[in-house]
């Protein structure tokens, strides 16, 4: 079981920013999840929304604007829009796993073309996550090295065949819609469990009985006290 840091440690320092990462890693975390968009020229840029105004200080879709742009931005106490090259090479050299959601069609090709060039040793480390299942199934065929992760809305009927369908190797499910036949069915099928998130002690406590294979939350600290 790996505690993972949601977005960095989302309620307790500045969501996918750099300052969030240090956050995680200082706790001693097993792994960060963050999320992935490209700018308008393409550069893979770490943050959640398509748009700028809930985490920043900016407005607008972060793909209409370019990476000089998006770095003159405040990202929350003076903290600037990391780039994913930025996020991970902070991350990795600590020895945490990094799950990347890909959340904007346009960063398919360069998320392969970016992992693809890193050495083995933090290939292991990362594991592609996405609603769109789709674009798993294509990560994984042109990197079949790198892992990747189904995430779900709700509770599947089979969610092994799922996982299997994108060619994925784990499922990622609110932890609403966990429990223990879900927990025996990727068990069996040799498939990674990722439970988001777990706020409370209670609901970590839960999670921690399933044997869960990351539980992601966003108060780390909080729940490590």
């Amino acid at each position: 079981m790996k505690l993972m840091g949601h977005r960095g440690a989302r309620n307790e320092a500045p969501e996918n920013t750099l300052k969030g990462f240090q956050h995680a890693i200082s706790l001693g975390l097993g792994a960060i999840e963050l999320d992935i968009h490209t700018s308008k020229e393409g550069e893979l840029m770490v943050i959640h929304d398509e748009t700028l105004d809930r985490t920043t200080n900016g407005h607008g879709h972060v793909n209409e604007l370019y990476l000089e742009e998006l770095k003159s931005l405040d990202a929350g106490d003076g903290e600037k829009i990391p780039t994913l090259d930025e996020a991970l090479n902070l991350i990795l050299p600590h020895g945490l796993e990094v799950q990347i959601e890909i959340k904007d069609p346009k960063a398919v090709k360069p998320l392969i073309e970016n992992l693809n060039g890193r050495d083995k040793s933090h290939q292991d480390l990362i594991t592609v996550i996405s609603f769109h299942h789709g674009w798993l199934k294509a990560h994984k065929e042109a990197l079949p090295q790198i892992k990747t992760a189904a995430i779900l809305y709700g509770r599947p009927l089979n969610p092994e065949e799922v996982v299997k369908a994108c060619k994925a190797d784990g499922l990622s499910l609110n932890i609403s819609f966990i429990d223990q036949e879900v927990r025996n069915r990727t068990l069996e099928a040799g498939q990674s469990l990722t439970a988001w998130n777990a706020n409370t002690h209670e609901q970590l406590a839960r999670m921690k009985e399933l044997k869960i294979d990351y539980i992601a939350t966003d108060r780390p600290q909080a729940l490590l006290q």
